[in-house]
């Protein structure tokens, strides 16, 4: 789901997890950003993903519409696994809105 609201979480549902899990699949909250203003003037979108690899620092993401945001920072959250007592680290992706360089 994408959300326009930097002050909203996504978050992935046991049932999500469980069926990710098998295919290799691990959830990543992406956050890409059109401008460095702060959270009130925020435009930009944030949404789980559920991918094989994490995109790095410099990689480029291309959206649903066709623009590019690219990869500035990744960090880890811990976070719980669902309604489960188990602790794990969920990758956050920290990317701002770009068109890819032609030499890139």
């Amino acid at each position: 789901m994408l959300n326009y609201d930097p002050r909203e979480k996504s978050e992935a549902d046991q049932e999500q997890v469980l069926e990710a899990a098998p295919l290799g699949l691990t959830a990543v909250n992406i956050i890409c950003s059109e401008s460095e203003a702060d959270v009130e003037d925020w435009l930009g979108v944030n949404f789980l993903a559920f991918v094989r690899i994490v995109p790095r620092r410099g990689e480029y993401i291309r959206l649903d519409d066709g623009k590019f945001c690219k990869v500035t920072h990744v960090f880890h959250q811990v976070t719980r696994v669902g309604r489960t007592k188990f602790i794990s680290t969920m990758p956050t992706v920290i990317a701002k809105l770009k068109q890819p360089d032609d030499g890139e």
